[in-house]
């Protein structure tokens, strides 16, 4: 018998000897501890998933997966859902359904799992496919049992180990297995993890194993990072890999890149008509940024968006002479695509790639390896480095906004990889400056003037807006204004399309009830759009630190003027709050008949100790007990 065989038939041992007793387990609800149940929509029985690499061209994930559904919330976790495509085969082997008291109901035939793409979007060109398997039960609780398979064919992204899936959901049992060669040079990265995994050698590789028992269901903390963050998680990379027959090597950042820069080596060609379209476009252009602009826009204006994940598509762009000729690509085809055009008037530029997403957590720098969703463009510049989106045809020229904004990425050159950082943008350029103009009667009515513009992440937040039709642009109008009882009269928008873009919206209303009247005297909220009704939820036990993801500042200045004769019964003192979180700060002017409010609240980027969380919540308060003082004045008769 030779030594592979030797060391199958060990690994298959030291598995079946860690998850003997919990194969065959007892579906029984009634045995699930009280404390798993409290706050979960769901309870996962056991997760058992065993990871066998054997070359850097082949592995292959087993999986017994078993869930009990608690209630309806819980519905979409009972129910399999799986990707596949031509680099991953899927093999479902079991499904079956149990009853309250662990009782088989039935097993799903295969012939009832659906098999479709795994993205249903006519702008996609995609193998990758989905396998779901619903149990259709609604009679809570319920248990059902998935036992499958995934072969990979290459090792560039391995299954990570979160116990986790989602908030609101306990872990009775979990544990992952992994065997692996030492020679690929296979590792981890282990965060929030508490015990040290098992670890065996076997033959020229060894086996560890992690798990874990009992964890309670965990319910979504305001201000929190990515569950990552404060969650147990544990990463797997091979230093040597493979996809699609191409070697490649993880073990630095300059290694991977370089295996991503020689994937898209020589995909850079375009056609001698259009180097001297571009060549003649930037023709009287006086420097660098006014050449980039001009060929950023050509690209937009003659490309579109279309995602592209057929065969090695997933990582290797599409040649810059295809995109010229279909005029369309996906994020690697366009940031190529764009690398040529500059590249044809001699612009240095570099495809960098990303973890996109508003919310989404920075890649781990100490962990080399495919972490990433999206390709961008950096184009080093004498004054200012420029930042260049290409999947969409109508974002400012060098802004990235909250997509890509504030993380580790990786730029690919021809020498390698290197981690650098995308801007930071600060409260002056996330901003809200509102100016209104308020006109009260004695009746209680009155009519508002208001221009509101947004900047930077704001612009973001306003842009969906913008791009309404005139149906919806009005209807998302109303929405976005916290007055009460008001007509909207007419509105205006305004874009401008500078590094740090900004939306203007302007609007004219009827206030209706505005102010109370009680005997000679009316009163009324100071603040008239922009208050903080909540405060964030208070918490017994915080698991995450507080996580404040961008600084960002507001600006109210409102303008109050009365047609009646009157008196202010008194003007509030002015109000400051001072906190390692931001400032809140509000100012009072009566003068010439006229009172001004002038609100200004900055948020402050940053990570503090969950032990703060109540300090935050003060904070809150305050402001919100400042933001609904009311005035009181008296007409005079």
């Amino acid at each position: 018998m030779n030594k592979n065989c030797i060391a199958s038939l060990l690994f298959i041992l030291v598995v079946l000897t860690s998850t003997s007793t919990k194969s065959q387990s007892n579906y029984n609800v009634n045995l699930i501890p009280a404390e798993l149940k409290s706050n979960a929509r769901a309870v996962i029985r056991k997760d058992l998933k065993k990871l066998e690499v054997f070359t850097p061209e082949r592995a292959v994930l087993t999986v017994q997966y078993a869930i009990t559904v608690l209630n309806k919330n819980g519905i979409d976790d009972g129910i399999f859902k799986h990707p596949y495509n031509k680099f991953m085969k899927l093999n479902v082997k079991k499904a079956i359904v149990y009853d309250f008291n662990g009782e088989k109901l039935k097993k799903i035939p295969f012939g009832d799992m659906y098999d479709f793409s795994a993205i249903d979007n006519t702008t996609t060109f995609d193998d990758n496919r989905m396998k779901v398997i619903d149990p259709e039960i609604r009679d809570f609780p319920f248990t059902v049992e998935y036992e499958y398979e995934l072969v990979f064919k290459g090792t560039l992204n391995l299954p990570s180990w979160r116990p986790y899936p989602d908030y609101e959901i306990a872990i009775e049992h979990s544990e992952m297995v992994i065997q692996a060669p030492e020679k690929p040079g296979f590792r981890y990265f282990e965060r929030n993890i508490e015990r040290n995994p098992n670890i065996s050698k076997l033959g020229t590789g060894s086996i560890r194993s992690w798990s874990a028992e009992n964890l309670k269901a965990v319910k979504e903390e305001p201000y929190s990072g990515p569950m990552t963050d404060f969650l147990p998680t544990v990463d797997f990379s091979m230093n040597s890999f493979s996809i699609n027959g191409m070697p490649g090597d993880a073990s630095s950042w300059n290694s991977f890149g370089k295996w991503i820069y020689d994937l898209n080596k020589g995909r850079d060609l375009l056609s001698v008509t259009t180097a001297e379209k571009i060549t003649k476009l930037i023709e009287g252009s006086h420097s660098n940024a006014d050449r980039i602009k001009i060929i950023y826009n050509y690209m937009q204006n003659n490309t579109r968006y279309v995602s592209v994940q057929v065969g090695i598509g997933g990582w290797q762009a599409f040649e810059a002479e295809t995109v010229d000729r279909l005029s369309y690509g996906d994020c690697k085809a366009l940031s190529n695509y764009m690398q040529s055009l500059l590249k044809s008037v001699g612009i240095e530029s570099y495809y960098t790639l990303v973890y996109a997403g508003s919310f989404g957590s920075n890649i781990q720098k100490e962990f080399p390896s495919n972490q990433f969703n999206h390709v961008i463009l950096c184009v080093p510049d004498r004054n200012d480095t420029l930042w260049l989106e290409c999947t969409n045809q109508s974002i400012p020229f060098g802004y990235l906004g909250s997509f890509t904004d504030d993380r580790d990425v990786l730029l690919v050159k021809e020498t390698g990889g290197e981690i650098v950082h995308t801007p930071v943008y600060t409260s002056e350029q996330n901003q809200k400056i509102t100016k209104a103009q308020v006109t009260l009667y004695e009746n209680g009515f009155g009519e508002v003037s208001v221009l509101t513009i947004h900047k930077g992440i704001f612009y973001d937040e306003a842009r969906d807006i913008l791009l309404s039709d005139d149906t919806d642009r009005k209807k998302k109008i109303y929405q976005s204004i916290q007055i009460p009882h008001f007509t909207l009269k007419d509105f205006e928008l305004k874009e401008s399309k500078d590094k740090i873009p900004d939306i203007a919206i302007n609007f004219n209303a009827d206030l209706g009830n505005y102010s109370t009247m009680m005997g000679d005297n009316i009163f009324f909220d100071i603040n008239l759009m922009n208050k903080i009704d909540e405060s964030p939820k208070k918490m017994k036990d915080r698991l995450s630190d507080i996580q404040i993801r961008r600084s960002t500042s507001e600006i109210d200045t409102i303008v109050y003027s009365f047609i009646l004769t009157h008196e202010l019964i008194q003007v509030p003192d002015n109000i400051t709050i001072t906190t390692n979180f931001g400032s809140y700060h509000a100012e009072f002017i009566y003068a010439n008949h006229q009172l001004t409010y002038i609100r200004k609240l900055e948020l402050l980027k940053g990570i503090f100790p969950k032990e703060e969380y109540h300090k935050l919540i003060q904070f809150f308060d305050d402001i919100s007990v400042a933001d609904h003082k009311k005035i009181a004045i008296k007409m005079v008769k």
